[in-house]
């Protein structure tokens, strides 16, 4: 009588096991693997939005898809100088560099054309992404070289966003002067 059985059964045993030891360590290997991209993804995204969003300067009256520029109506006096808020989308599915504002053309109540434009100074947005607004802080003037502004009223004024020298975006906005 025999206690253990000793030849080829036996090895046939530990052989499955040993495969079925490499298969599931394979099996583990990859879904870890599996698990770590996809944790990369979701995580790496959401930081490149917070970075974005950091960038962005936080305005009262954002821009988006349907109001691609935002300015609040101006009230100033003549000689000074004024801080706005303007708020720019990019509706366009390429990202823009270089974002810069101008103030393009001014009218008066009677629909004549201002010699002089106002100048709105804000320092560039170094880029802007598809479908993603940001902010500007800007100090709007209205003074000229020879310090001429021009008589109080009110002015419609069209207001661009810029890649570099190309307007992509406009709107109009009021500026009352007062003395």
């Amino acid at each position: 009588m025999k206690l253990f059985a000793v030849g080829l059964p036996g090895k046939k045993a530990s052989l499955n096991l040993s495969i079925n030891a490499i298969v599931v360590l394979i099996l583990a290997i990859v879904m870890l693997g599996l698990g770590l991209a996809f944790i990369r993804n979701v995580f790496g995204g959401a930081t490149e939005k917070i970075k974005s969003g950091l960038e962005n300067v936080d305005i009262r009256t954002p821009a988006s898809s349907d109001n691609p520029i935002t300015i609040a109506d101006v009230t100033m006096k003549r000689t000074a100088e004024t801080r706005v808020e303007v708020g720019v989308y990019n509706g366009d599915v390429t990202p823009k560099s270089n974002i810069k504002l101008q103030i393009s053309e001014c009218t008066d109540s009677q629909g004549n054309a201002i010699a002089n434009n106002p100048i709105i100074a804000a320092p560039p947005h170094p880029s802007l992404q598809p479908s993603v607004g940001t902010g500007f802080r800007a100090i709007f003037s209205w003074e000229d070289a020879s310090n001429r502004a021009p008589p109080t009223g009110t002015y419609v004024c069209t207001i661009e966003a810029l890649e570099g020298t190309t307007s992509f975006e406009t709107a109009q906005f009021y500026v009352q002067l007062v003395s």
